[in-house]
């Protein structure tokens, strides 16, 4: 059976919105919501750890042994290597599926639908994302063996930091897919206007007015994002004027995953 291990890398030493991975949202640390979310798919070929900076980053830390997570740290800024070391375990044929701590509201749905046609299928990618979701709401799928090659060829800083940056830089050496979750997902319109990603406090205010609005129901998914768009567009105007980080090359731009 292939394994799917649910890396998601997190630190304290967040510049716009400092310590926010364990900031306190409605009750619980800001990243216990993904652990709830992975956790409630309780699929046998599934598993989770977190990939966190071996210099401060202490309170993470013991949040982390508290919930009874399993915890690899290495430098801060190569965060690539970090993921190499969450998963020398691993067989170069398992899946990594790469998480950031700063989006609490992955589309835990799209995970379990994505893992099982992975699981089944012969005809696999090396690289993949998930399409069709808000902001905030995705993740990326990558073979491990593929991982451990990029981190050989790597070399550029952006490239060490931001992980999955040298197959898109480098599309053609790759078999990459995109898995369509929404359908009725507009891009050019949606992504513009929903925010679930924590950048800053208006972000962190927003969260907690989708929990609200959910009544902390943390379960909900993109379509249900959707839904609640489509009957109230001006629910999610509050945190847009916030400019999304981009990681940088010297010929590209990409999003801060």
């Amino acid at each position: 059976m292939r394994r799917f291990v649910v890396i998601v890398q997190a630190r304290e030493n967040s510049v716009r919105l400092p310590k926010k991975v364990i900031k306190i949202l409605n009750g619980k640390p800001l990243i216990k919501y993904i652990i709830e979310r992975i956790e409630s798919l309780n699929l046998a070929n599934l598993e989770l750890r977190f990939a966190i900076p071996n210099i401060g980053n202490d309170t993470l830390n013991k949040l982390l042994v508290d919930l009874e997570q399993r915890i690899y740290r290495g430098d801060e800024y190569d965060v690539l290597n970090r993921y190499i070391s969450a998963s020398k375990d691993l067989s170069g044929r398992d899946w990594i599926i790469r998480l950031t701590a700063d989006n609490p509201f992955v589309d835990h749905d799209a995970i379990a639908s994505i893992v099982k046609t992975l699981s089944t299928t012969s005809d696999l990618p090396h690289y993949a994302y998930a399409t069709g979701l808000p902001l905030g709401m995705g993740f990326e799928l990558f073979q491990v063996e593929k991982l451990r090659e990029i981190s050989l060829l790597a070399k550029e800083k952006h490239q060490r930091e931001h992980v999955t940056v040298y197959f898109r830089e480098h599309k053609l050496n790759y078999i990459i897919k995109e898995f369509p979750c929404y359908p009725q997902f507009d891009f050019n319109y949606h992504e513009k206007q929903i925010r679930l990603t924590i950048d800053e406090q208006a972000d962190f205010q927003m969260a907690q007015k989708v929990l609200q609005q959910f009544k902390n129901n943390i379960y909900f998914n993109a379509g249900d994002i959707l839904k609640l768009f489509n009957q109230q567009p001006n629910f999610f105007l509050q945190n847009l004027h916030i400019h999304q980080k981009l990681a940088t090359s010297s010929q590209n731009e990409y999003k801060k995953n």
